[in-house]
């Protein structure tokens, strides 16, 4: 089976539906002020038309880290072949994107197991084993 896939950078029409696809995995959707500053520093893969997946590409005041975050996919296509091999080629697509920004070192925060899978397909490696994740909201 050869699944062709479409990607195009997002943009801030795609919060609506991100938001969408956040709430359908439980998961609480980040708010619009913590995506990027330009909210093209992230991928929508789509596929047969259909937005598939998508997931943002933070760069830090080091030149050579970046951080991947917020990836999700949508809750429609139900396809398991279509659903691996998009968010797949979604994480090469946003290591490549890191690649061309000048990264030498791009990590993420991971707690779902499926999606620990897809990063280890793609060639990520492994760092912290339960680790947990502090954040301060700053007011």
């Amino acid at each position: 089976m050869d699944i062709k896939f479409e990607v195009r950078n997002t943009n801030i029409d795609d919060y609506k539906e991100l938001c969408d696809w956040w709430k359908f995995w439980k998961f609480k959707a980040p708010p619009l002020f913590i995506l990027p500053d330009d909210k093209s520093d992230g991928l929508m893969v789509s596929y047969k038309g259909e937005n598939l997946c998508a997931g943002f590409i933070y760069s830090t005041s080091s030149s050579s880290l970046f951080h991947v975050e917020w990836i999700v996919s949508t809750y429609k296509i139900k396809d398991k072949l279509v659903r691996k091999e998009g968010l797949n080629f979604l994480i090469n697509g946003l290591g490549y994107m890191g690649k061309q920004m000048g990264a030498k070192v791009i990590y993420t925060s991971l707690v779902n197991p499926m999606l620990i899978k897809r990063y280890a397909d793609c060639g990520w490696n492994e760092g912290s084993k339960n680790a947990t994740e502090m954040v301060m909201v700053v007011k």
